[in-house]
């Protein structure tokens, strides 16, 4: 599946293939990349399939938390990971709860539609 993002430069409008460059960070990339590759990811997410909004938020939750702990346990040695756990990682850990309550309200709406049509 291919989720393509505008970004407004300054000298006009790029498209990229925001999967593309999610999954492109290399284990070796620092959280901040990770994180904002992640938001990239989110950006266009409500134009996909339910199911597939309840598996991506499960997989971006699990790689958040083990972020979050990363940053816990290694805030005493550097404080910029306190700032990113802060500004970043916590905000967006939950817009992806907010993501995967909203759907898994529509599949429960959408299970309640069909038992009431029989």
């Amino acid at each position: 599946m291919q989720l393509t993002v505008q970004e407004n430069t300054g000298t006009g409008t790029v498209d990229y293939d925001a999967w593309a460059i999610a999954s492109a960070y290399s284990p070796g990339s620092s959280p901040e990349e990770e994180v904002s590759a992640i938001l990239t990811m989110l950006q266009g997410i409500q134009h996909t399939d339910v199911g597939y909004q309840i598996e991506t938020c499960m997989g971006l939750m699990a790689r958040l938390t083990e972020l979050k702990v990363y940053c816990l346990t290694n805030e005493g040695r550097d404080r910029k990971l306190k700032v990113l756990r802060l500004t970043k990682l916590v905000p967006t850990i939950e817009l992806v709860d907010f993501i995967f309550r909203g759907a898994s309200r529509l599949v429960e709406v959408k299970r309640l539609e069909v038992e009431l049509s029989k």
